[in-house]
């Protein structure tokens, strides 16, 4: 009877170290998946900040640019065609030559 009592003893340790393993496993897996959604929640933060940031700016260049262009025409100067990256939409009339 201590064989099987040292067996069951045995074999409880035996299941009750890996249980603490895989909940040691579990918990530090969850700890490093926490630790990314909030390194990639920072980052998504900062990044929507740039967007705004980028957007207003390119509005306000955008109504700089359309002044000066309608400086340069009130004077009699033509303005030389936006590149195409810009994404300027001209009026009629407003191209150089076409």
């Amino acid at each position: 009877m201590i064989d099987h009592l040292t067996t069951i003893t045995i074999i409880c340790a035996a299941i009750g170290a890996v249980a603490t393993g895989v909940g040691t496993v579990m918990t530090y897996r969850g700890r490093v998946q926490t630790g990314n959604v909030n390194t990639l929640t920072e980052r998504v933060t900062k990044l929507e900040s740039q967007v705004t940031a980028l957007d207003e700016w390119k509005i306000a260049a955008r109504y700089y640019i359309a002044q000066l262009r309608g400086t340069l025409a009130d004077r009699g100067i033509q303005s030389p065609t936006p590149p195409v990256e810009l994404q300027l939409h001209l009026r009629v009339g407003d191209h150089d030559g076409e």
